[in-house]
């Protein structure tokens, strides 16, 4: 056979054993280099996953602490009558955002307007049970060395003796009173026109026992919804009924929940099919719980390195096995000698050190 005459004499003699020098060297040459090479790849493209899953860990648990905290009546209530102070007042958009505010939590708040002369306003919806207290509060809010003069109106109004010089020394924003009374919090805001000019202010309360810490929740929930939710998902668990995600139209699987439930006590992150989740308790005790919508996934850097790495050692074995054989010749020029001094001399040195620690 033609075939049979142009194998090496060497070869044909002792097959195993040529067979046997080939491989081994293919080992060496392409396998080992092969091997620690897409193990360095492996290593630093674990590095970076785990590295950027931790980043999304503590991103979605910042974003789970923001939602407790928009959550406690002191900052929820902060924001919306600050907002309502934003409105220009004297106007009809002012009055109907306050009746909402009042219609949505009618057993915790109470307000007080006035006009620029510190005098009481009525409105329909807004009763004035007695100008004279409500006048002089104000007075001792904007005047504390009125305080002895007015001290029988202080707690008849507010429930405390000294929570007018706590909302006189934080004004425009929601601040804790106390706890001795119902009213827990409460502020003291400036209004204006359009013009920036003042035209009013109002002084609130909050009362504990109307604020609904689940309704709060629920709310600071579906507020991160319509900003972040592209990328999350949202709900909070009632301890009593941990079978159970709220509020409607969270998108959490059943075996998410079931993992939420298996999570260890004091653990506040989970893994759920490669994405990341995380879990943190509200002031009221709910679990707000949040999840990833995609998993965390390696870079493509490193995929096309791994790739890269595979078709250049399966092309390489191809050749090579024939030169090692002996059925062809290739002699090697000093650029390539260069080249693989270079690969064997400093880059496996390096490589096994980034991935055992010895060099």
């Amino acid at each position: 056979m033609k075939w049979l005459a142009k194998i090496p004499e060497n070869l044909r003699n002792n097959p195993f054993k040529r067979t046997f020098i080939a491989l081994l060297k293919s080992f060496f040459v392409v396998l080992l280099p092969f091997w620690v090479f897409s193990g360095t790849t492996k290593h630093f493209a674990n590095v970076s996953t785990e590295d950027y899953r931790k980043s999304e860990q503590q991103y979605l648990i910042g974003l789970l602490s923001e939602i407790s905290g928009n959550s406690e009546p002191e900052r929820y209530f902060g924001k919306e009558f600050k907002a309502l102070a934003d409105i220009p007042f004297p106007s009809e958009v002012f009055n109907k955002r306050l009746e909402q505010i009042l219609t949505d939590y009618p057993d915790a708040l109470s307000v007080s307007l006035y006009d620029t002369g510190g005098a009481a306003i009525a409105l329909p919806f807004l009763p004035v049970l007695s100008k004279v207290v409500s006048q002089r509060y104000l007075e001792c809010v904007k005047d504390p060395s009125l305080t002895s003069k007015y001290e029988r109106f202080l707690i008849r109004f507010s429930g405390y003796a000294g929570a007018h010089r706590i909302l006189g020394a934080y004004p425009n924003s929601v601040v804790s009173i106390g706890t001795a009374h119902d009213n827990h919090w409460g502020g003291w805001f400036q209004l204006k026109d359009e013009s920036g000019t003042k035209t009013g202010e109002f002084i609130v309360f909050i009362g504990k026992k109307g604020v609904s810490g689940e309704k709060l929740v629920e709310k600071a929930i579906m507020k991160a919804r319509l900003v972040h939710g592209k990328n999350y998902r949202f709900a909070w668990q009632n301890p009593v009924s941990p079978d159970e995600l709220m509020p409607p139209g969270h998108g959490f699987p059943k075996d998410a929940i079931d993992t939420v439930k298996t999570m260890p006590y004091g653990e506040n992150v989970f893994t759920y099919k490669n994405q990341c989740g995380g879990k943190i308790f509200s002031e009221d005790g709910a679990a707000i719980i949040g999840l990833r919508s995609y998993p965390i996934e390696v870079d493509t850097v490193y995929s096309m390195i791994s790739l890269l790495l595979t078709v250049t050692a399966l092309i390489s074995f191809i050749l090579l096995i024939p030169v090692f054989l002996g059925i062809t010749s290739f002699v090697p020029g000093l650029k390539l000698k260069m080249s693989a001094l270079i690969i064997f001399g400093v880059n496996l040195p390096l490589a096994l050190l980034l991935i055992t620690g010895v060099a």
